[in-house]
């Protein structure tokens, strides 16, 4: 009975959480200025009536209320709507655009942990030496680098000074790869294509290295601090205690010190979006950020919200598997959740 109320707390909270999602997602393209009727008609001015006729036919002129209620019960069965601007299923859109972000943050996360988990150990365990200091720097370093100048930098010495990366697309016009899981890479090695494969890793470059140093320096500060607790935990001195060497008892320690970098994963996932944003708008990827900043040029109010809405419940999802696998890891946080 504890586990099936804890079951419902939790459903509860959740639908909580998706109801705010929609109210935001819905509400924050209207507040932005502009007209949509007036940015697709451009420079052609358009007469008091066919201005209204035009507000009618996309539906903008129905109670704001009635307007979210039928998005909220489109969403529901998976109609986000249609766009304003290309009259296109936004789902559709979306689901264009969706794999190309999503292989963008997903290798840029899997550098960031596999470096920063390592980074922040190997600190951890030379607490003030030279090497910790040196990781402090370059962790505060990474931390306060906008994306975007950071990206632009890259722009201009490894595509424009010295040629040595492609700067725009996911892969060259001259290989085309039937998408199987959406990630070009991973298509192209599955079909053994491997000049395709080596275009797509090449295109993936200067986005990646824009986009792995802020949660590289988030989850090495997290696992370093998670350490420096762990090694004085009275665990790890029984350990050396009875003669484990000081790095199997650090390796022991990781195990636990993961405990906080799981949890800071609705964090992380956020800045890796956030940051996938900005970084697409830089290198022409045409994924999630490109797509929602045209939607935003032209007053796309179906685009933005279902984009948001999307990328908000991603944030979400990633939250809520970071913490059940914290979980997994520590059955202390299971004991406190029943």
């Amino acid at each position: 009975m504890v586990a099936l109320a804890g079951l419902i707390r939790r459903l509860l909270g959740l639908l909580v959480v998706l109801v705010a999602i929609s109210v935001v997602a819905f509400a924050l393209p209207r507040l932005a200025p502009g007209d949509p009727v007036e940015t697709l008609s451009g420079e052609h001015r358009l007469s008091s009536a066919a201005h209204d006729r035009m507000r009618h036919e996309l539906g903008l002129d129905r109670p704001l209320a009635a307007q979210y209620l039928a998005f909220v019960a489109g969403a529901a069965s998976g109609n986000l709507g249609t766009s304003i601007y290309s009259r296109q299923p936004v789902a559709a859109e979306l689901a264009a655009a969706l794999p190309a972000t999503l292989e963008l943050a997903v290798l840029a996360l899997l550098i960031a942990a596999v470096v920063g988990v390592s980074a922040g150990w190997m600190a951890a365990r030379r607490r003030n030496a030279a090497l910790d200091r040196a990781f402090t720097l370059a962790a505060a370093l990474f931390q306060s680098v906008p994306v975007y100048w950071l990206g632009l930098v890259l722009v201009l010495v490894f595509a424009l000074a010295l040629p040595w990366a492609p700067v725009a697309g996911r892969i060259s016009p001259a290989f085309a790869v039937v998408p199987v899981t959406g990630f070009l890479l991973l298509d192209a090695v599955l079909a053994g294509a491997w000049d395709a494969a080596a275009s797509a890793a090449a295109h993936l470059v200067l986005p990646v290295a824009a986009l792995v140093p802020l949660p590289l320096a988030q989850i090495a500060r997290t696992t370093r601090y998670a350490m420096l607790e762990e090694v004085d935990a009275a665990y790890v001195r029984t350990a050396r205690a009875k003669g484990a060497t000081a790095t199997r008892a650090s390796v022991h320690a990781l195990n636990n010190a993961m405990v906080p970098v799981l949890q800071a994963g609705g964090l992380i996932a956020a800045q890796l979006l956030g940051g996938a944003v900005i970084t697409e708008s830089v290198f022409a990827w045409p994924g999630l950020g490109r797509w929602l900043l045209l939607a935003v040029q032209h007053r796309d109010y179906p685009v933005l919200q279902g984009g948001l809405m999307v990328v908000a419940i991603l944030v979400v999802a990633a939250s809520l598997a970071t913490d059940a696998a914290a979980r997994m890891i520590d059955p202390r946080l299971r004991e406190r959740r029943t």
